[in-house]
């Protein structure tokens, strides 16, 4: 059978809202790299530890498993038993699909790989993934809003200030969205279309059967233990260059870092996440060119490593 997913794939990296997005992500490296002074910088990331840099690298994929794990856990609450490595390849994906395609559409991916190969509706996965996302969003914003105010004594600067505001308006949002639909359900389903009835309702019971009261303690603590490797992994980049730099900044760069990803202009936030770390290094009073490396390296690990990883899970891979 040939694969769908594959030729799907390719469609939308040849799409013109793709191309335009990396062209967007280049723009923005471009201007980063007019800002440094690219043979010291390129100096001082020749000069990072390897064993470290390792470490990072390890550091990341167990975090990746423990958020394939999580999903696993939010799947078996929905009756679905699948087994890790499967359910792992699947999660691997979507994420390598948010590493080429914009606007995070490898959530829908992944929903749309479960229907091929195991005849779960894509609204009942993508119940899963807006829990598994609101759990992340809840736990992130939470961390940075606390280690920034340990960094900045509540005088947050504008920039920062604006993308703390945006996690919280996404989370305010999504909060709001899914109450009504809690409450107004039947409401909502008569201003739709008939052949969208079983969709909402299949998504309503991937939402809310996914995480029941008594498995909230187990998913609060593998979401806070996927935080705390963004964390460490981020610790490592820093040491492996020997840089001396306070844990709640560290916090706040790791955390604001991963937060970025989520920026629907470009694939994975490549380019904006770059820019914004650096950004705030700077702030805090560390050099342009150190600054930089870290946030390239710390980039090498959770998106070039991805792009290469996920390539080779991608072409190898058997599912539908």
């Amino acid at each position: 059978m040939a694969n769908a997913g594959k030729v799907n794939i390719s469609k939308k990296l040849k799409s013109k809202k793709t191309i335009l997005s990396f062209i967007v992500a280049g723009s923005v490296l471009y201007l980063l790299a007019t800002m440094i002074d690219i043979g010291k910088t390129i100096s001082i990331i020749k000069s990072a530890n390897i064993m470290y840099l390792g470490i990072a690298l390890f550091v990341y994929y167990a975090s990746i498993f423990l958020r394939c794990y999580r999903w696993k856990y939010l799947l078996e609450n929905i009756n679905f038993k699948g087994t890790l490595k499967n359910i792992s390849e699947i999660w691997f994906l979507s994420f390598f699909v948010n590493c080429l395609i914009p606007a995070k559409l490898g959530d829908i991916y992944r929903g749309y790989l479960m229907k091929k190969n195991y005849m779960i509706t894509i609204s009942r996965v993508l119940g899963t993934v807006v829990i598994e996302r609101l759990a992340d969003t809840v736990c992130l914003i939470a961390m940075l809003t606390l280690s920034g105010f340990m960094i900045f004594k509540g005088m947050f600067p504008p920039d920062v200030f604006n993308v703390i505001k945006y996690g919280y308006g996404i989370l305010f949002i999504a909060l709001l969205l899914i109450l009504f639909l809690k409450h107004q359900r039947e409401r909502i389903i008569s201003l739709l279309p008939v052949k969208f009835e079983n969709a909402v309702c299949e998504f309503e019971h991937g939402l809310w059967k996914s995480v029941p009261c008594h498995s909230l303690p187990v998913t609060g603590a593998l979401t806070f233990s996927v935080w705390a490797g963004e964390i460490l992994r981020m610790h490592f980049v820093i040491y492996a260059l020997g840089i001396d730099i306070p844990l709640p900044v560290v916090i706040f760069v790791a955390l604001l870092s991963s937060f970025l990803t989520s920026v629907p202009l470009t694939p994975a936030g490549l380019g904006v996440v770059e820019f914004a770390v650096a950004g705030v290094l700077v702030f805090l009073g560390y050099g342009i060119n150190i600054s930089a490396s870290i946030a390239i390296l710390d980039r090498l690990i959770n998106y070039a490593s991805l792009l290469v990883a996920g390539s080779i899970v991608y072409w190898r891979s058997e599912l539908k």
